[in-house]
């Protein structure tokens, strides 16, 4: 009996084995049921859509976020060495009194005697070169310390030779000329400057001045300071030397954006962005809004837009 129930197990097996059998996967799209092999998932994977570049100022990357580097104001233009130290030596001294003034006259301000030189660059006015005593005579102008010079050259009589010639023949214009346009706001005489030495040739050896080289040297470099400033002094701010250029971008700043289906290659992606110091919008359908935190997977749903920027 025993015998006869394994020969028929045996049986049953080998007649199990003799037959294909058809398999059917839980998902049924991994195998071919009929034949056991591995099929590909032929639907496509969204890996989004992906630009980088540089932003140009104001350019939008999204629909609520532009590039905005930071802008930087570039420095009015740089006065000339003697334009500095004329501003300097009239700030200080237009407060000094003089009976010449009006009754009521008011001291500009240092930055309204300033405003006059804007436009004096270095090419316009340059630094010329001082004999020992108007060297002198400067220094003593610009010493914060002794307001000796000043006060002798502007509280009276504007006319203290020397002194008075070294200051008109470094700076181009006469003391008398200087208070009139800084501290009273007039404008210069535009004739030529009319030195100490040429006015007593004029009214004695105005034949020996002519044949004085070393004369006419003198006047035509007076002439020449006083061309200098006057092609300078007290120019409107609208002068092409006297404009402030506009702020511009001071610094390059570089986009990236992604567009595709909200998932864990997005979240990778704002990830990333918010580790390098981006900027981030995220833009859907309804909705676009900066975003400073990593967001849940569950924020969003379907298509998006991550628009991203940053400034080095």
């Amino acid at each position: 009996m025993k015998k006869s129930i394994g020969s028929v197990a045996m049986l049953s097996l080998l007649s199990v084995a003799c037959h294909k059998m058809n398999f059917t996967p839980a998902g049924g799209d991994l195998y071919k049921a009929s034949e056991g092999v591995p099929v590909v998932d032929a639907r496509p994977i969204d890996l989004g859509l992906r630009k980088t570049g540089v932003c140009s100022n104001q350019e939008s990357i999204s629909s609520c976020l532009k590039c905005e580097p930071p802008l930087v104001t570039p420095p009015p233009p740089r006065l000339a060495t003697k334009a500095e130290k004329l501003a300097k030596i009239m700030a200080a001294s237009c407060p000094i009194p003089n009976k010449s003034y009006p009754n009521g006259y008011v001291s500009p301000t240092p930055e309204q005697v300033k405003s006059r030189l804007y436009a004096c660059t270095e090419e316009l006015y340059p630094e010329t070169v001082m004999g020992m005593h108007q060297a002198a005579t400067i220094g003593s102008l610009l010493d914060d310390n002794n307001p000796a010079m000043r006060n002798l050259l502007f509280s009276g009589l504007w006319y203290q030779p020397p002194y008075s010639d070294d200051y008109e023949l470094y700076f181009g214009l006469t003391g008398a000329e200087a208070a009139y346009t800084f501290c009273m706001g007039q404008p210069l005489n535009p004739g030529p400057l009319v030195t100490t030495e040429y006015s007593k040739a004029v009214y004695g050896d105005y034949d020996g001045w002519l044949r004085s080289p070393a004369a006419q040297a003198r006047w035509n470099a007076a002439q020449l300071q006083r061309k200098q400033l006057q092609s300078c002094l007290n120019k409107p701010a609208s002068a092409p030397v006297a404009v402030v250029p506009p702020p511009v971008p001071g610094v390059v700043c570089d986009y990236k954006s992604y567009e595709g289906t909200f998932n864990a290659d997005a979240l990778s992606e704002i990830s990333s962005d918010l580790q390098q110091g981006y900027k981030i919008a995220m833009e859907t359908d309804l909705t676009c809004s900066l975003i400073s935190v990593m967001p849940s997977a569950s924020a969003y749903r379907g298509k998006v837009k991550i628009a991203a920027y940053r400034c080095q």
